[in-house]
C-alpha cells in the first residue's frame, strides 16, 4: 500500500479517499469477482449432509460396584475417549459394513450429555453413522457390565446359598426337636436360625443391587437421548453464507489492489505531479477539466458548444497565459504537441484558437501539421482535400488553401491536406519556414497542431520554425516517464518550450487551486464567463522563449 505522495510526503486521509475514489471500480470489481467466485465455487460442490445424535452417559458398572451406595461420578469427556477405543470402533465397522467414518464428538457444557455428529454425501448415511456409534458404545458398555458384574454376583449368590443351606439345616433340626420336652435345645436352634437369617438379609440386598446394576449395564451405559434423524437439507455447501463471508474479503482485497496499482502507477494525476515531472521552472499555463461528452468518438469544441462551462473558462485562462508570453517579446507562432497520441493536443489547439480569435487582438491561423493522423478539419467541420501539403508542394497558393471558419471572425484554418509519404522530410524543409512566415506576415498568431514527440520526430523538426512550444499532458494518461522523455527530446533540439497544459485535471485544480463551477448556475450557463488569471508557477515567464537545457 502506498504510504507517501508523489512529492514524497505522507499520505493524509484526503489522499487515501482520492485514491479510492479514482479507482473505486477496482474495489467494486474485486468484490464482485470474489463474491461471485465464492458463490459459484460453493454452488458446484457436492452437497454434504450432517446429522447429530445425543445421549446421556451413566456411570460405568465397575464404578457403581466400587462406589456402592455413595454413587459414582461420570465424566462425559471420559466417555468420549471410550468412543474412540478400538472395541467401539470395531463394533461400528460391523454395524456399517466394514467402515468406521470419522465423527465429531463433544460434551454438552454443564450436562452429562455427549453429542456425536457425522457428515456424508448421503443423508441416510449421515444419520446412520452417529447412531451406529451410540449403539456400539452401548454394546461395549453392556458387555463390559456383564463381564464385570457376573462374577461378583455369582460370588455373592454363593454366599447367599451357603447361608440358605445353614438356615434350611437349622429349620430341619427345629422340626425334629420338641419345644415342650427340649425347650433349651429348641430355643438355641431358633436363635441360631434367626442369626443366620439376619446374616442373609444384607446378602440378599447386595444381590438385588448387583442385579439392578447388571440391568443398567445391559442397557449399555447410555441413558435417555436423541437419535440422529435423516437430514432433509444439506449442511454444506452454503453458497449465500460463503458469498457474504467473501464480501468483506473482496472489499479488503480490492482496496489492497487499489493502493498497489497506485504505487505502481506512474501516470500524472494532478498539477503537483505535472510540476514534479516537468520541473518548477516550466509553468503550467492551463488546467483543463474533463468534459462529459455523450459520444467521445466525435470531435467536440467545448468553447463553441458550451462557452460558459468550466472547461471553456479554463481555455480562457490558457489564452491569458499565452497572451502574457507576448508581453516582452511578440509571439508569432505557437506549436502545440504532446508526449504521446490521445492526450488532447488537437482539442487544446482548436479551443485555444477559438478563444484567442474571440479576444480580437489579432488574427489567428490554425495549421494542421500532424501529417500522419490529421484531425483538425474534423473539429472545424471542413474539407481536407486541399491544405498545408498542397501549399508545400506548390499545387495551390496559400490564399487558396486557407479556409475561414464561419462564425468566428479573425480565425482561419489551414488543414493538413493529402497525407505525404515522408512527413518528417517535408516539415524539415525550408519551405515550411516560408509558409509559416507568409501566414504571420500580417501580424497573425499561428497555432500549429503537430504530432506527439515520442512516436515520431515531426514535432522536434517543427520546433525550430516556431517561437514557442506548448506541451499537452493528460491526467491519468501521461506518465512521468513520458513527460520527462518528451521534454528531454525537445531540449536536445533546443525547442522553445514555454509551458504545459494538463487535460482532464481533477476537480478543484483550476487557477489558483479553485474550480470554476461556483461561478455558474446548475446548467453551467446564463452568466458571462469570467476570464481567469494566469497560473504562474516556478520562476515566472520573463523569457517566453526560454529553451529547455539551453
Amino acid at each position: 500500500m502506498a504510504t507517501t505522495t508523489r512529492e514524497g510526503g505522507p499520505l493524509d486521509l484526503r489522499d487515501y479517499l482520492r485514491v479510492l475514489s479514482e479507482r473505486k471500480w477496482v474495489v467494486l470489481l474485486a468484490t464482485v469477482v470474489m463474491v461471485s467466485a465464492a458463490y459459484g465455487f460453493s454452488s458446484r460442490q457436492e452437497p454434504i449432509y450432517e446429522a447429530t445424535a445425543q445421549f446421556r452417559v451413566i456411570p460405568p458398572v465397575s464404578s457403581t460396584v466400587t462406589e456402592g451406595s455413595r454413587g459414582a461420578q461420570v465424566s462425559p469427556e471420559t466417555e468420549i475417549e471410550v468412543l474412540k477405543t478400538t472395541p467401539v470402533v470395531e463394533r461400528v465397522r460391523t454395524r456399517l459394513g466394514g467402515q468406521a467414518p470419522p465423527v465429531v464428538t463433544e460434551s454438552v457444557s454443564g450436562t452429562e450429555f455427549v453429542r456425536i455428529s457425522a457428515e456424508s454425501g448421503d443423508p441416510e448415511s449421515a444419520a446412520a453413522i452417529p447412531n451406529a456409534y451410540v449403539e456400539a458404545y452401548k454394546d461395549y458398555r453392556r458387555q463390559q457390565a456383564i463381564d464385570t458384574l457376573t462374577p461378583v454376583r455369582d460370588e455373592v449368590q454363593a454366599r447367599f446359598d451357603a447361608v440358605q443351606v445353614e438356615i434350611d439345616d437349622l429349620t430341619g433340626q427345629l422340626n425334629e426337636v420338641s419345644q415342650i420336652t427340649q425347650p433349651q435345645t429348641y430355643d438355641d436352634l431358633l436363635d441360631r436360625r434367626s442369626a443366620a437369617q439376619s446374616r442373609q438379609n444384607p446378602i440378599r440386598t447386595e444381590i438385588e443391587r448387583l442385579n439392578t446394576q447388571l440391568s443398567v449395564g445391559i442397557t449399555g451405559g447410555a441413558g435417555e437421548g436423541t437419535p440422529a434423524v435423516v437430514p432433509k437439507e444439506p449442511s454444506k455447501p452454503t453458497p449465500v453464507r460463503n458469498a457474504l463471508l467473501a464480501l468483506p474479503v473482496g472489499v479488503v482485497f480490492g482496496i489492497g489492489l487499489v493502493f498497489l496499482f497506485e504505487q505502481l502507477d506512474d501516470s500524472i494525476k494532478s498539477k503537483e505531479d505535472l510540476q514534479e515531472a516537468t520541473g518548477l521552472d516550466l509553468p503550467i499555463l492551463g488546467l483543463i477539466p474533463a468534459m462529459a461528452w455523450r459520444d467521445r468518438r466525435q470531435a467536440h469544441m467545448v468553447t463553441l458548444e458550451s462557452p460558459n462551462s468550466p472547461s471553456s473558462e479554463a481555455y480562457r485562462t490558457l489564452r491569458t497565459g499565452v497572451q502574457f508570453l507576448s508581453v516582452e517579446e511578440p509571439l508569432h507562432s505557437l506549436q502545440v504537441t504532446s508526449a504521446m497520441a490521445g492526450e488532447g493536443k488537437t482539442t487544446t489547439v482548436t479551443n485555444l484558437a477559438v478563444v484567442l480569435a474571440r479576444a480580437g487582438e489579432r488574427p489567428v491561423v490554425v495549421v494542421d501539421c500532424d501529417l500522419r493522423r490529421p484531425r483538425l478539419h474534423e473539429f472545424f467541420g471542413l474539407e481536407n482535400h486541399v491544405g498545408f501539403t498542397s501549399v508545400m508542394q506548390g499545387e495551390v497558393p496559400l490564399s487558396a488553401a486557407l479556409q475561414a471558419f464561419s462564425g468566428e471572425p479573425g480565425l482561419s484554418v489551414l488543414v493538413s491536406g493529402p497525407i505525404p509519404s515522408d512527413p518528417s522530410e517535408l516539415l524539415a524543409s525550408r519551405r515550411t519556414a516560408e509558409v509559416l512566415a507568409s501566414l504571420r506576415a500580417d501580424g497573425a498568431l499561428v497555432l500549429l497542431d503537430t504530432p506527439p514527440v515520442l512516436p515520431v520526430t515531426d514535432a522536434l523538426v517543427v520546433s525550430k520554425w516556431v517561437d514557442a512550444t506548448l506541451l499537452v499532458n493528460t491526467s491519468g494518461t501521461t506518465t512521468n516517464r513520458q513527460a520527462r522523455r518528451a521534454l528531454e527530446l525537445l531540449s536536445q533540439v533546443d525547442a522553445p518550450v514555454v509551458g504545459t497544459v494538463l487535460n482532464k485535471a481533477p476537480t478543484g485544480s483550476g487557477a489558483s487551486g479553485y474550480g470554476y463551477g461556483s461561478y455558474y448556475g446548475p446548467d453551467g450557463g446564463g452568466r458571462k464567463a469570467r476570464a481567469g488569471s494566469l497560473t504562474r508557477l516556478g520562476n515566472g515567464t520573463s523569457d517566453h522563449k526560454a529553451r529547455i537545457g539551453g
